[in-house]
């Protein structure tokens, strides 16, 4: 069997097993104890996991904020990866503040809710609110950071596994592995880094993401637009993922293959109807020298569809049109 043949039938089984994923869904009660059938992840996080509607900011649904929809934050997209190697449970996601030790009013009531809560995973976003350029508001904020991984373990019982995710800081220039050499960015994920490393808890980076421009930039003002968008919560999802299958010691699953048919899903579910045209979709990876009229020509035989194209990915694309490098995943249209 030539390679070629063997990583399509690989890719046509990854597939396979992949829609036969379990039910995801979002769950805030407490209960008494974790049960079979049923994978609960706590994300714990600020406006990038969660925001709710705020006219002032031109902002009019509930998600990370910057996401198209629900379904396309960064929490729902790696929901459904999840889903696709727990084919047998309900996946159920509920949240918490990663602010919950900046006051400490809010402490009894996180300690709380992790303890009703009982989630089998915690997905830990935050440090955007440090004050890098500040020792001493800076060694506040690094006790607050450790103290709230450590009431995880603290409080929720039985042990859940955690991974934590590096800050978000898009606009101020960047180096070649992400964070700019010496910026905020750096010496915030470097403290996160070193918090985690004490209690063995996975750090993944999305530094490089923040460095690409076609990561943030979407909303009507610029608290919106600082967040990641559709492209950069795919980026979140993609390195969660990754850090789960190597957590849960998963094999055999391709990563970005999984995210690609979330991303597909995401499109299908309700909220997200807007971004999705009649007849369903499917991921096409972009090709060395592609242009949008080349793709359009390729699945419909003439130019006629590069506005739709460009309309349901202008995440990917941006403003002004820049093509995506190769092997890029994007959404095609499929119907009339």
């Amino acid at each position: 069997m030539s390679k070629k043949t063997c990583t399509t039938v690989f890719s046509i089984l990854s597939l396979a097993a992949m829609s036969l994923a379990g039910e995801v869904t979002t769950n805030e009660m407490p209960r008494q104890e974790q049960h079979a059938g049923v994978f609960r992840i706590m994300f714990c996080g600020n406006s990038i996991t969660r925001h709710g509607k705020a006219a002032n900011l031109g902002w009019t649904h509930v998600s990370g904020m910057a996401a198209s929809s629900e379904a396309n934050d960064f929490a729902h997209l790696f929901a459904a990866m999840v889903s696709a190697t727990r084919p047998k449970d309900t996946v159920e996601i509920c949240y918490s503040s990663s602010n919950a030790y900046s006051n400490e009013m809010f402490k009894e009531k996180f300690h709380k809710k992790l303890s009703d809560m009982k989630p089998e995973l915690v997905i830990y976003q935050g440090g955007e609110a440090a004050t890098a350029n500040d020792p001493k508001k800076m060694v506040i904020w690094q006790e607050q950071y450790d103290g709230l991984l450590n009431a995880f373990v603290i409080y929720i019982k039985p042990l859940p596994k955690i991974i934590a995710v590096s800050t978000w800081d898009p606009w101020i220039g960047h180096g070649p592995n992400g964070y700019k050499s010496n910026s905020g960015g750096e010496k915030i994920s470097k403290v996160q880094k070193a918090c985690c490393y004490k209690l063995g808890v996975p750090f993944v980076s999305v530094g490089h993401y923040a460095a690409n421009g076609k990561c943030f930039g979407t909303g009507e003002s610029g608290g919106v637009r600082w967040h990641p968008n559709d492209a950069g919560m795919r980026g979140y999802a993609l390195e969660l993922f990754k850090a789960y299958l190597t957590l849960y010691k998963i094999n055999g699953i391709d990563a970005q293959a999984t995210l690609d048919k979330a991303v597909v899903d995401a499109a299908k579910t309700p909220r997200a109807a807007q971004k999705s045209v009649a007849g369903g979709t499917v991921i096409y990876k972009v090709e060395k020298n592609d242009t949008l009229e080349k793709i359009s020509n390729k699945f419909f035989g003439n130019a006629d569809k590069v506005k739709t194209i460009l309309k349901i990915n202008k995440d990917i694309f941006g403003n002004p049109l820049i093509m995506p490098p190769p092997g890029t995943p994007i959404v095609i249209p499929q119907g009339n």
